[in-house]
């Protein structure tokens, strides 16, 4: 979408999009149906919700100015507007006009905001506002004279509704938040029982418009599926696969859409053979798309489980770069991946890390 527009864009380790300059975060938000609130909008909500003044991060406004050689200031319609001067200044949230502008400015004290306003030096430069959480002095700040152009790490885009949508539960969600609570039990007849009493074939999915959460929901269909067929210990209408088709997968040669799938990394014979085969079943139900395994070494042992051609495959595989998505098996962490590549987790490990709405994850402790 970003290339749509003529940008660039990236991403920090946990997802949000970041260094954006003032004119990309206003087109992309446009582009993705997401609205960029004013100094006036974003002032009066943090006056009903101080909430939303994050302590992390930086967004910019959709207001930008400039100053003209005279130290006339003009917003982005070229209208005249007159400024409050602070370099910096302190205000009090119930101090701001119907411009979100501050009324009173007066020296720091405790739960006052920050202000900056244009700086004199910089007329003919065109300046975005910008909300954020000062860490030199550790308060929220409205900053006005930020150059348009600026880009850090720290500037970000977050998405900004006019309502709240309503939010629909799916029957496949309504019995995923169930199993967890029956099988952190231990009572193997009541997992039973709960999964047999599963009727999951038809019920209707991918209707999400974010196709993240539609792959969610098709991975919980198979997970849920699968271990009804154990325990009913039905194994037909089976596909056989034979070596041919696994020799298929680790002979992929990988694009920018190709996913990988990695296992610990710090690699044992269980981490490598669940990525391999991981792949292997990802190949053969997303059959549109590349799905590879990667390990950062091959133990010993799994010489004497696969087929050395096999394994001689396997090693030819490249590292996954920054942008391809991830799946993780035998493993929650992530090193050497940011958590915004996760797409899928597979761990016999009490996971312990939150990870975005979007992933799928399957758990199974022992």
């Amino acid at each position: 979408m970003a290339k749509g527009i003529g940008a660039k864009v990236e991403w920090d380790s946990e997802g949000h999009i970041c260094r954006v300059t003032h004119d990309v975060t206003i087109r992309l938000s446009r582009k993705l149906n997401i609205v960029t609130l004013s100094v006036a909008e974003y002032m009066s909500l943090a006056q009903r919700e101080p909430s939303v003044a994050s302590s992390n991060f930086a967004e910019w406004l959709s207001d930008s100015f400039t100053l003209d050689a005279s130290g006339s200031c003009f917003n982005g319609h070229n209208e005249p507007v007159e400024m409050p001067v602070g370099r910096p200044g302190w205000f009090r949230l119930d101090e701001v006009d119907g411009r979100g502008f501050p009324t009173n400015l007066k020296e720091n004290s405790a739960g006052d905001w920050k202000y900056w306003s244009l700086n004199p030096e910089d007329s003919g430069v065109r300046s975005g506002a910008m909300r954020s959480f000062v860490t030199s002095s550790g308060t929220c700040s409205l900053d006005l004279g930020i150059p348009s152009f600026a880009q850090h790490s720290m500037i970000m885009i977050r998405e900004c509704y006019q309502a709240l949508k309503p939010e629909i539960i799916s029957p496949m969600e309504r019995i995923w938040n169930n199993y967890p609570r029956i099988s952190a039990k231990r009572d193997d007849e009541a997992i039973r029982e709960f999964l047999i009493a599963q009727d999951i074939g038809n019920l209707p999915l991918g209707l999400n418009s974010n196709t993240l959460l539609n792959d969610k929901e098709y991975e919980r269909k198979f997970d849920i599926i699968g271990k009804k067929r154990l325990v009913e210990g039905t194994f037909g209408n089976l596909n056989i696969l034979g070596v041919e088709k696994l020799r298929e997968t680790l002979s992929g040669v990988p694009d920018c859409n190709t996913t990988y799938v990695r296992g610990y990394h710090h690699p044992d014979a269980d981490s490598v053979l669940s990525s391999v085969f991981e792949a292997f079943r990802r190949n053969n139900v997303y059959t549109g798309k590349l799905h590879l395994p990667w390990t950062e070494a091959i133990p010993i042992e799994v010489q004497h489980i696969l087929d050395l051609e096999l394994i001689e495959l396997l090693a030819k595989i490249p590292m996954f770069k920054n942008y391809h998505d991830v799946v993780l098996v035998d493993s929650h962490s992530f090193d050497g991946v940011s958590q915004s590549q996760v797409k899928v987790v597979v761990d016999h490990h009490p996971i312990d890390i939150s990870f975005p709405s979007y992933v799928a994850i399957s758990q199974e402790s022992s």
